[in-house]
């Protein structure tokens, strides 16, 4: 079975890393299956038109899949970029090479394309009040993790625990409107399955007076 780990190095040395390791450990060598960055398309508003850019998803992380972890730590060992920051922990006292859980590689396996190792933008749909209640795409297993849309930039916040703790994970969505305007095929959705929320829901809210605060669900009227 392939193992997902995680390199930690600089920020903004992300691709020089990889760039590197695959110079001095060519893929040939049979111990690794992939070593990428994830990146995600971001989305920016101009003049009712969305502006996509692709981005680093997790600053400072390489991500490497291998059956051989072992072997494969051993030769990153050898890499003098490498060698002293394997050796030491991070500031929490975590290894600078770490294993992904089943739930971490499963998670990180729904969002990515792995052609291209993007996090592409979510199709999803609304409904009346403007809440998103179907997804294809990244968000599509995710729709109970999100806790803040901001459709009018076309973006949505999700909280996943990973790397040992919750992180708060931006992902970039599209409307049919932006479908038809891109001439993206729009999804045949199915059956409605309205989302609703429950009492002790935890919300944010996105409203001038009170954005960023969070909320805790007492009623929800029916």
């Amino acid at each position: 079975m392939d193992d997902w780990y995680v390199i930690q190095t600089r920020v903004n040395e992300e691709d020089r890393l990889v760039s590197l390791i695959q110079k001095m450990i060519p893929e040939e060598n049979g111990l690794y299956k992939d070593c990428f960055v994830p990146k995600y398309d971001n989305v920016w508003r101009l003049r009712g038109m969305c502006l996509v850019n692709t981005e680093i998803l997790f600053t400072g992380y390489v991500f490497v899949i291998t059956e051989r972890p072992e072997d494969l730590y051993m030769e990153l060992k050898n890499i003098p970029r490498l060698s002293k920051l394997l050796g030491e922990e991070d500031e929490s006292g975590g290894k600078y090479f770490v294993s992904l859980s089943r739930e971490e590689t499963e998670f990180m396996e729904n969002i990515l394309d792995m052609s291209d190792h993007v996090v592409h933008r979510s199709i999803v749909k609304r409904d009346s009040r403007g809440i998103i209640y179907m997804a294809r795409g990244a968000l599509e297993h995710y729709l109970d993790k999100i806790v803040k849309v901001d459709f009018t930039h076309r973006r949505v916040l999700i909280d996943v625990e990973l790397f040992g703790k919750v992180r708060r994970i931006k992902l970039c969505v599209m409307g049919e409107e932006d479908c038809r305007q891109e001439n993206i095929p729009i999804p045949e959705w199915g059956e409605k399955k309205e989302f609703t929320y429950q009492p002790g829901d935890r919300v944010l809210l996105v409203s001038e007076a009170y954005e960023g605060q969070e909320f805790v669900i007492k009623k929800v009227d029916v």
